[in-house]
């Protein structure tokens, strides 16, 4: 499911996370609220605890997810996959309790002209998980850069896949500068979690 692209920077690109199809209604006008411009394009939405079909939803995806935790604890994942973060991370991620996907899974719906410009993620996001949900456009995957505040295609070092059930997985370091862009003229759909600190302190 995992496959390493560079080990000097922890990203790891997914294949295989099938999951069910979701019934749900994308609300355009729902917008997050914000002056930032990158809001201005993506529509949110999140699954609903009442709902039968995403409670199978969150099923698949939270096996997914356990799948890739259980791998990150393997006793030489780390070492051997993403020396670079040994250091920041010395005791692994065994104490992590991943949250289910029907409480913490954000769905997103980026609309064309939507646009991310390179970044690196809080201190409080440990890793994230993003996931097509359909065929992206091309182009509108995940970008991750050398170099910080680089433009959208400047520095390039890997593309995210856009086809359905791949994605990436990143855990945040100095080193994962990313971006995202549509600029297809189509709309692009995927499943977003984010793996924040408090994960470690969970009972």
């Amino acid at each position: 499911m995992l496959s390493v692209i560079d080990n000097q920077y922890p990203v790891w690109e997914v294949q295989g996370f099938h999951l069910p199809v979701l019934d749900i209604e994308w609300q355009d006008e729902n917008l997050l609220h914000s002056n930032l411009p990158v809001n201005k394009y993506r529509v949110p939405a999140h699954l609903n605890s009442d709902s039968e079909n995403h409670q199978n939803f969150a099923k698949h995806w939270d096996s997914h997810s356990h799948d890739i935790w259980e791998h990150l604890c393997l006793d030489n994942t780390i070492k051997n996959e993403q020396p670079e973060i040994v250091g920041a991370w010395p005791r692994g991620f065994k104490d992590y309790k991943w949250g289910s996907a029907i409480d913490c899974l954000e769905l997103m719906k980026d609309k064309a002209e939507f646009q991310m410009t390179g970044h690196m993620d809080n201190r409080e996001v440990v890793a994230v998980l993003i996931i097509n949900l359909q065929d992206n456009p091309p182009g509108t995957g995940t970008t991750f850069h050398t170099k910080p505040y680089s433009k959208n295609d400047e520095n390039v070092w890997y593309e995210g896949p856009t086809k359905q059930y791949t994605g990436v997985f990143m855990i945040n370091n100095w080193n994962t500068w990313h971006s995202v862009q549509n600029m297809s003229g189509e709309d692009r759909y995927v499943g977003y979690q984010t793996l924040n600190v408090e994960g470690f302190f969970r009972g």
